[in-house]
């Protein structure tokens, strides 16, 4: 079947516009550490809770001549949070606990493109939610004048106190440069945003608080590796 004239050339103008898109695929590391800090209600004093590590599995799909779509960053973290608090008002007793948990982040990352040597560096932002379940605690109580514990041990959950499940909010943003052709390196600042309580509430357990959730903040560094770059412009001539 023959097309007519006007069908050839419009045909023939989509074919010489079109081109397939260039897609990367990076598989990575990521490491570092962090503070908690808990938001409970009713209001006590506080101290945050340092030295928590994070690491974490990367995969990252990107399009990079889509230069205002950004990418999308999927982790697999296995990571600490924590909270110390006053054990009553103007107390000198401190009681602190830190848990692990796996977490699984989905973020968008629209970014500034800064180098194409050796791979794209960039400079980018992160947003997205996160999901989280608790595998387990230990909890420490001492003195907040002389820092000597007092008690510590294993902490025990229960599930009609306890949230194992939790949800939230990542914003952050970090730097990417390229070391080789297909190799990374990155450094990113993280805020994470609990959405959901450490505890159920005054509903389920007398002298709960209501509202219990743990923040985070964390640095990390991370390497990660391009291994597939699909078909573009450049890849199609090169077999003709």
């Amino acid at each position: 079947m023959t097309l007519p004239l006007w069908g050839q050339e419009e045909f023939s103008t989509l074919q010489a516009e079109w081109k397939p898109v260039l897609t990367n695929h990076y598989f990575g590391l990521r490491g570092g550490y962090g503070i908690g800090k808990e938001r409970f209600e009713p209001l006590r004093l506080s101290e945050g809770y340092k030295g928590l590590l994070n690491l974490g599995l990367i995969y990252r799909f990107d399009a990079p001549s889509q230069k205002y779509v950004g990418c999308v960053e999927i982790d697999l973290n296995y990571a600490q949070k924590g909270f110390a608090y006053e054990t009553y008002i103007e107390s000198n007793r401190i009681y602190s606990r830190k848990y692990t948990l796996i977490e699984l982040p989905i973020l968008w990352q629209p970014y500034l493109p800064l180098s194409e040597k050796n791979g794209m560096s960039r400079l980018y932002l992160s947003i997205g939610p996160y999901l989280g379940y608790s595998l387990s605690s230990d909890y420490r109580i001492y003195e907040k004048s002389t820092g000597a514990t007092i008690e510590e041990g294993v902490y025990e959950y229960n599930t009609i106190r306890d949230n194992r499940l939790e949800c939230g909010l990542i914003l952050g943003g970090g730097l990417q440069f390229g070391i080789l052709r297909n190799l990374n390196f990155g450094i990113e600042f993280r805020y994470q945003i609990m959405l959901s309580n450490v505890l159920k509430g005054k509903n389920k357990v007398q002298d709960n608080p209501f509202f219990s959730p743990v923040d985070n903040m964390s640095l990390s560094a991370g390497l990660s590796y391009k291994i597939f770059t699909g078909k573009g412009k450049k890849d199609l001539e090169s077999q003709k």
